[in-house]
């Protein structure tokens, strides 16, 4: 009983980690994927901003008075954006990559074996090291739809990258406590006949 029951615990373990690591693989791909395409659509498409001169503003919005005052500043010193491109409505701007190499089958073996190795290592510990490594940036026009695209996709990004953690630090501690269970059942066992 003992070696069957630890054996369906350790394929349960695996299954779990395979179908996180898997999860966290695809989710990451498909963001990449949509933001990509989303940054090209709004590349496309007709915006406000295109309807107009860019001289005028597109929608009319008052300015606080420290608006004013950054506005009038930079225009005395001279620091004001230059107009865009001729013929467009907009600048291009590059915009920063998705952090690398946090979620999937990687990060993920490598958690496991932070887990086990150091009882003290914790979701929140692991969740507070980002990566330094960045996909490739994208180059887009500067618009609010863009930034907003960008915005979303990190917000999306870190809170699955929390669950991808958290997730599988209770896969991880719940097997451990699994374990001590069954030793523990041997051991009365043992002592019993």
């Amino acid at each position: 009983r003992y070696e069957r029951a630890m054996e369906l615990t350790t394929d349960m373990l695996n299954d779990a980690l395979v179908l996180e690591a898997r999860a966290g693989w695809s989710f990451f791909n498909e963001s990449l994927h949509a933001t990509n395409t989303l940054l090209a659509l709004f590349d496309t498409t007709v915006q406000p901003a295109d309807l107009v001169p860019t001289e005028e503003d597109v929608i009319a919005r008052r300015k606080t008075l420290m608006t004013l005052m950054k506005e009038y500043e930079k225009s005395q010193t001279g620091s004001a954006s230059e107009p865009p491109p001729e013929g467009k409505a907009f600048h291009r701007r590059t915009w920063k990559g998705m952090r690398n190499k946090e979620v999937g089958a990687v990060s993920l073996f490598a958690m496991v074996q932070r887990l086990e190795e150091d009882a003290g290592v914790t979701g929140k510990g692991m969740l507070a090291e980002a990566s330094e490594e960045l996909t490739e940036e994208e180059e887009s026009n500067d618009t609010a739809n863009h930034a907003a695209v960008i915005r979303m996709r990190d917000r999306a990004y870190n809170q699955y990258r929390s669950h991808f953690v958290l997730q599988t630090e209770k896969l991880v501690r719940e097997y451990k406590s699994v374990l001590r269970e069954e030793q523990r059942w041997r051991t009365n066992w043992n002592t019993l006949v």
